[in-house]
C-alpha cells in the first residue's frame, strides 16, 4: 500500500475499503480534524471529523473513481489529497 507523505500527514493513494490518514507530528496527534471528501464532478460524497492520531475510514460503498481529500482545522484549509477508489478484490474460498 502506498501512501502519500507531505510531512506530518500519511494518506492512502489507492483505496480499497478503507482510507488510512495518520498524523505523523506530535504537536497534532491532539488536534480535531475535519474532512471531506469529493469526486471529480465536485460533489460532497461524505465528510466528518476526526481527532488524531488515526483514523481509518470505511469507504467499500463509494463508487470507483478519482476523488480528493480535504483536511481542515478549525475552519481553515490545511491539506489536500487525491486518492483512487478501486473495487475491492474479492476471494472466494
Amino acid at each position: 500500500m502506498t501512501t502519500f507523505q507531505l510531512g506530518a500527514i500519511s494518506v492512502t493513494d489507492v483505496v480499497y475499503d478503507h482510507l488510512l490518514i495518520e498524523i505523523n507530528h506530535n504537536l497534532l496527534k491532539t488536534k480535531n480534524f475535519e474532512y471531506r471528501i469529493w469526486s471529480k464532478d465536485k460533489r460532497v460524497v461524505r465528510q466528518g471529523t476526526f481527532r488524531g492520531p488515526m483514523v481509518q475510514l470505511r469507504l467499500s460503498l463509494m463508487d470507483t473513481g478519482n476523488y480528493q481529500l480535504l483536511l481542515s482545522e478549525n475552519g481553515n484549509e490545511w491539506e489536500q489529497f487525491a486518492f483512487e477508489k478501486k473495487a475491492a478484490r474479492l476471494i472466494y474460498a
